[in-house]
């Protein structure tokens, strides 16, 4: 039963994305009396579907890893018991690659990627497997680092993904096979950190997953957990103040004017957002003034068509995920993102079809298709503003039939979102659907600490920790709920 406004609580949780939601989870489970204060109408964030006549869409996450026995996510729900209430369906290959009409089944596990690639180019199997055997690795660590490992992970982390690939190979397709998750990371490989991709890489190691029933079981589990378990889920409701007191959390007022006491505070929110909320000025403009914050630059958003098509019209090439890239648009952001002015462009392009998987997502007969680029948000909302959104579609379109002839044809339900679209559904600036952008320039300072100077003040979510796809931002989500814990524990507070 909820508890009434103005109620006490040990913890109160900013936003009811999977981050939020884990860290609410893990906490009530050890008794703590928690609310998550979600601002929209559905939980899970980017972990959210949507309904139209008979089609489920996922907004945003058609693969996950993690879930495989022994992964997290597979850990998180076990921990929690509620294992047996999600099924995982597999996805192999993990990505269907496509470089200038040549296809290449891309699996999870990086050693048998490894063997293909030997099998592919045989004259570059040595340098696949350095490269691979080092994400291996890299995914390994634990935390348990070593002076050497420290000292390694501090030059990737500085290191393009593009200077570390670059001389190693003689088939220029091994670079791209290599980069086909570069999707999932954002930026283009001459300004993504290494580190972050191999992170990413390492992630799916154990194979790759789609939820049956939609993404909106991700959330929804953990959801009815929270509630089972005493805490408080309340959508529809906006944080608008932190009240801090000698520099300590004491509350948090909504946008109804009510007031919950609580010493802690998790914020799923980006580090600007949140330090807007602060009700002391002098704290909040030291915070948005350090010139790091303020060199800080969301990550690329998104055009994404959502759609309907007949299976018997459906390509035979698509998977449930197909990425397309040309021989070179990988190498720059100019290349990489759509533009809806660039009539020559050539844009990384990715089709998801969860149907395949899944094919309660829609009626007998048809699939779900999902296309979608990343763009520059500035960009492509200064075109709809002065041309529409109509002529923004009509230009993707453009770009989609280069690969798919007569797709306009094909389409028996489409729905289209720029990046004001994806502003207004998740609140994240610009559109942003990476957090801050993963770049080497700003690889150190966008991972904002889950625990800042404030006292009861945390973050969590891909906003930080460098946090990647549901794995990284329910990863952070148990981080910080541990943090929080041992922080609990070392002041004395019983649980």
């Amino acid at each position: 039963m909820n508890k009434k406004d103005g109620q006490d609580y040990d913890v109160v949780i900013v936003g009811g994305g999977l981050s939020g939601l884990t860290a609410a989870a893990l906490l009530t489970q050890k008794g703590m009396n928690v609310l998550v204060v979600e601002q929209h109408y559905f939980l899970g964030g980017c972990a959210h579907t949507f309904k139209r006549k008979k089609y489920v869409f996922d907004t945003a996450i058609h693969l996950i890893g993690g879930a495989e026995e022994g992964g997290e996510i597979h850990n998180l729900y076990t921990q929690l018991g509620i294992r047996d209430q999600i099924e995982f369906l597999p996805v192999d290959p993990l990505i269907n690659l496509c470089i200038d009409n040549h296809f290449y089944g891309i699996p999870a596990n990086l050693q048998k990627l490894g063997q293909l690639m030997g099998e592919w180019f045989p004259a570059d199997s040595k340098a696949v497997k350095e490269v691979l055997d080092e994400i291996v690795y890299i995914g390994s660590l634990k935390g348990n680092f070593t002076f050497q490992d420290l000292k390694k992970i501090s030059e990737l982390e500085r290191l393009s993904y593009k200077d570390y690939l670059s001389n190693r190979f003689h088939h220029p397709h091994c670079e791209k096979i290599l980069s086909s998750l570069l999707l999932f990371a954002g930026s283009s490989i001459d300004e993504l950190s290494t580190f972050k991709m191999m992170n990413i890489m390492a992630s799916y190691h154990g194979g790759g997953f789609y939820p049956k029933g939609s993404s909106q079981q991700l959330s929804n589990c953990l959801r009815d957990y929270i509630l089972q378990n005493g805490g408080d889920v309340k959508i529809k409701r906006t944080i608008k103040r932190i009240d801090i007191q000698n520099n300590q959390v004491k509350g948090v007022v909504d946008h109804k004017g009510q007031y919950f006491k609580t010493q802690s505070v998790i914020s799923s929110a980006s580090f600007s957002v949140t330090m807007n909320m602060l009700n002391n000025e002098k704290v909040k403009q030291e915070a948005l003034n350090k010139k790091q914050v303020k060199k800080l630059k969301p990550s690329n958003s998104a055009v994404v068509l959502f759609s309907v098509i007949k299976n018997e019209d459906l390509p035979d090439q698509l998977a449930h995920e197909t990425v397309f890239f040309s021989e070179e648009n990988i190498y720059s952001e100019t290349g990489m993102l759509f533009n809806p002015e660039n009539t020559e462009g050539d844009p990384v392009i990715s089709v998801s079809c969860p149907s395949l998987a899944d094919a309660d997502l829609a009626p007998t007969g048809y699939s779900i298709v999902t296309f979608m680029s990343l763009c520059h948000a500035e960009t492509v909302e200064s075109i709809r503003d002065n041309k529409g959104k109509e002529y923004i579609l009509e230009k993707f379109l453009s770009v989609l039939e280069k690969k798919i002839p007569d797709l306009r044809k094909k389409l028996v339900y489409h729905e289209f979102s720029t990046p004001s679209t994806i502003q207004r559904f998740t609140f994240n600036p610009e559109g942003a659907i990476y957090g801050w952008k993963k770049t080497v320039s700003q690889q150190g300072v966008a991972s904002i600490a889950s625990k800042v100077s404030i006292e009861g003040l945390y973050f969590t979510g891909h906003w930080s920790q460098d946090a990647h796809g549901a794995y990284g931002v329910m990863r952070s989500g148990r981080k910080t709920a541990e943090q929080l814990l041992d922080s609990n524990i070392q002041i004395g507070v019983s649980l």
